[in-house]
């Protein structure tokens, strides 16, 4: 038994609106550097309105169902309406899951929390302060340790969660600790040159070996 609709897998198996418009009007690209997902989309406007749109994205297959799904939603939109495109709250997220996910289907939720994270040089009140300020750009900064309640209110049971912590010696965390920087500096919510001598803290503990990071990853699998 599959464990999604065959809608769902209509959009995974067969993407609308997949390729590159070589004459796009607009460019927008945006990635997960956890989990490496890229993804590029490509727009026309004509008369204010999204003409033609198309993506391409290298990511597990939800990423490209998932884009599928978000060109078919902005497409003959005006750029105002496509704007107020975004992702949904967790809770009516799970929800639609639970909807199309067949009976007796499992899923699998992964996402961090950005309570457990460890950079060293750090140290822990330094990382909470960073994670704090870049926080305003998450719906919900400690998504991972609710999982698990989340989904017991979406009407999911058989829940068993597991951690799976990204550990990095060699500075390959840092894309993340970048990500966050450009959030901060987004918002404004520390000095720009604080920001600058933590992640320059960063890149010296990186060259003499003393640099320690970790992600934890929670992996919530599921019954419908």
């Amino acid at each position: 038994m599959g464990i999604y609709s065959e809608k769902v897998m209509d959009h995974f198996q067969n993407p609308r609106n997949m390729g590159e418009l070589a004459d796009a009007d607009a460019v927008g690209k945006v990635g997960n550097p956890v989990c490496g997902d890229v993804m590029n989309i490509y727009i026309k406007v004509e008369d204010n309105r999204v003409s033609d749109i198309s993506f391409k994205t290298m990511g597990c297959a939800a990423a490209i169902a998932t884009s599928s799904m978000v060109t078919e939603l902005a497409k003959g939109k005006t750029l105002e309406e496509a704007e107020q495109i975004s992702r949904n709250d967790v809770a009516e997220s799970l929800d639609e899951l639970h909807r199309v996910v067949k009976p007796g289907g499992r899923i699998h939720v992964m996402d961090s929390d950005w309570g457990f994270v460890i950079v060293e040089p750090w140290g822990k009140d330094t990382v909470d302060r960073f994670f704090a300020a870049a926080a305003p750009a998450f719906r919900e900064p400690h998504i991972g340790r609710k999982l698990p309640a989340a989904l017991t209110r979406a009407g999911f049971r058989d829940i068993e969660v597991r951690m799976l912590p990204i550990v990095d010696r060699d500075g390959r965390l840092q894309a993340v600790l970048r990500n966050m920087q450009s959030y901060i500096r987004t918002f404004a919510t520390l000095p720009e040159a604080e920001v600058a001598d933590l992640m320059r803290a960063v890149e010296s503990a990186v060259a003499d070996g003393t640099y320690f990071a970790c992600l934890p990853q929670f992996l919530v699998t599921a019954t419908r």
